[in-house]
């Protein structure tokens, strides 16, 4: 059974290791440790079976999975900025490392993911944890660096939408 490691932020994982495999094992002994972060309208099913194709993998004897989860829709905007989820994407890749003793980290990031990853990525060099980087690395798919026009219409539209209304609770909400 997977076990749940759910942390008190906006993102939260869900840690999977293979059926048969002691959740205790030593983490010195792990070679691979995965973190699959979706897109900004993908949630954790984006990688489908990607997850227990990994942990089956002969290539990865010892791997763990962590499937990373944010709030997202297709039809209402995420005001969550995206600085604030690369600092709680951060501090959960500080918790996962250490967690993990000196595993290698491969984060697979999709999309936005990508740009969550980078955001902490800066973050955590920032703050001196060459430690952890040094282990790290980040695959993106389909990320888009250098913008999205899909993005900047979908922005017009939805804030030509919502703006109104963020703007009527802000100021209920002070």
């Amino acid at each position: 059974q997977p076990s749940l490691n759910s942390f008190s932020a906006s993102i939260s994982y869900e840690k999977r290791v293979a059926e048969g495999r002691e959740a205790a094992r030593d983490a010195a002994a792990r070679k691979k440790v995965f973190i699959l972060i979706h897109g900004i309208y993908g949630d954790e099913d984006t990688f489908d079976e990607l997850p227990s194709i990994l942990l089956r993998d002969p290539a990865f004897p010892d791997a763990s999975v962590y499937v990373m989860k944010y709030w997202s829709s297709q039809l209402f905007p995420n005001f969550q900025p995206l600085a604030d989820l690369g600092a709680t994407f951060a501090k959960h890749l500080k918790v996962i490392g250490k967690e993990e003793g000196n595993a290698d980290l491969v984060v697979v990031a999709h999309s936005q993911g990508g740009l969550i990853a980078r955001s902490a990525i800066l973050d955590l060099k920032d703050a001196g944890q060459s430690d952890l980087l040094d282990r790290m690395t980040l695959i993106m798919i389909g990320t888009p660096n250098f913008a999205s026009l899909y993005a900047t219409y979908n922005n017009i539209v939805i804030n030509s939408v919502f703006a109104p209304v963020t703007y009527a609770v802000s100021l209920v909400t002070g």
